[in-house]
């Protein structure tokens, strides 16, 4: 027992001494601003594609405080655009010791649209930020200084057909459309490059680079661009532009809910809240599809869907009078791992 105390006595001081700071191995103490980030203009710029290669925009900023014998400073800079997680940085640090750094025309709008995921013709807060990093014996804080801008892009709108989406309330990763589409009608997506977007197979073949075939019933749509999960989400439309429901004739819509089912992958579950459904994909004659692979859109240890007649409240499809009320509603599934129910739900066997 004895043994057993010293050791942990000699385990005890090491970690004690492990979380005493050095000071000759570091500094942790930021230093105030003194570098000044400034943009020239200072508040707005409106971006013109007929100076495309005259001088736009131009942050300068104060050299960074003296940190002491010994030390040097190297800059970096970095642009982002205010709600967008992508950040752009000069390939060439050494551009940077000059204090300045200008963009073009043409330079700056290529970079906030297609970089920074700015939307050509809406403004975008531009934020800038330099930091200079010290080069020294020990490591010390950088010295930071931020700025930013109200920057409006020239350019083409992202649109689909010619139709220009637009920016769903605040959410700066939702864009949506309307439009009417004929079944397997060519969609020609203008602007966005959705290279790595999943693509839904139940509405959409992709044809090309910037073309998709629709697939569904024809009738009027919503297309929802998903910038942050990057894909499109289609939901069926009524003739009153609103969102569709389940008709007693069985057309209109069915959306779905439930435990274990993702959209587009079961890293986004949907869950229990009607507001979240997906649509399903209208193919006509009653006839709804939703389609996906286990362990990529369906959980495979855990699934319950619930079939929805709308969208916005909970509510059951009502069973067709067929006489025999262990018929299922949605037709038979044979195979060993689901099993749709005399009901409105899908489980897992």
């Amino acid at each position: 027992m004895k043994k057993l105390l010293q050791s942990l006595a000699i385990v005890m001081l090491l970690f004690t001494g492990c979380n005493e700071e050095d000071p000759l191995t570091r500094e942790l103490t930021r230093p105030d601003d003194g570098m000044h980030l400034t943009a020239t203009p200072i508040d707005q710029l409106t971006l013109d594609e007929n100076n495309g290669d005259k001088t736009a925009l131009t942050f300068t900023w104060d050299r960074a405080v003296d940190r002491g014998e010994g030390t040097s400073v190297s800059y970096r800079f970095q642009l982002s655009v205010q709600e967008r997680s992508a950040t752009w940085e000069p390939d060439d640090n050494s551009v940077l010791q000059q204090c300045s750094i200008s963009f073009t025309h043409d330079e700056l709008n290529t970079l906030i649209t297609k970089t920074l995921g700015a939307m050509p013709g809406d403004p975008a807060i531009l934020e800038a930020k330099v930091v200079a990093e010290v080069i020294a014996a020990k490591y010390m804080l950088p010295e930071v200084s931020n700025t930013s801008i109200v920057v409006t892009p020239y350019g083409e709108k992202m649109n689909i057909n010619g139709y220009p989406f637009i920016q769903m309330g605040d959410n700066e990763n939702l864009f949506s459309v309307d439009l009417d589409i004929v079944r397997n009608e060519t969609l020609t997506v203008g602007v966005l490059d959705f290279s790595d977007w999943w693509i839904d197979p139940d509405f959409f073949e992709k044809t090309g680079d910037q073309t998709l075939r629709f697939i569904p019933i024809t009738g009027r749509y919503r297309i929802i661009a998903n910038f942050e999960r990057k894909y499109f989400k289609v939901q069926v439309m009524n003739s009153n532009n609103e969102l569709a429901t389940l008709q007693e004739d069985g057309s209109g819509a069915v959306w779905a809910i439930g435990e274990g089912l993702g959209n587009p992958t079961i890293a986004n579950l949907i869950g229990w809240s009607p507001s979240d459904a997906i649509c399903l994909a209208p193919m006509g004659n009653g006839i709804y599809k939703l389609s996906g692979i286990g362990g990529q859109r369906f959980k495979t240890n855990q699934l319950g869907i619930k079939f929805q007649p709308r969208h916005d409240s909970w509510d059951a499809i009502e069973r067709p009078d067929t006489g025999n009320e262990t018929t299922p509603k949605y037709g038979t599934i044979n195979n060993d791992f689901i099993l749709v129910d005399g009901g409105d739900n899908v489980h897992l066997k």
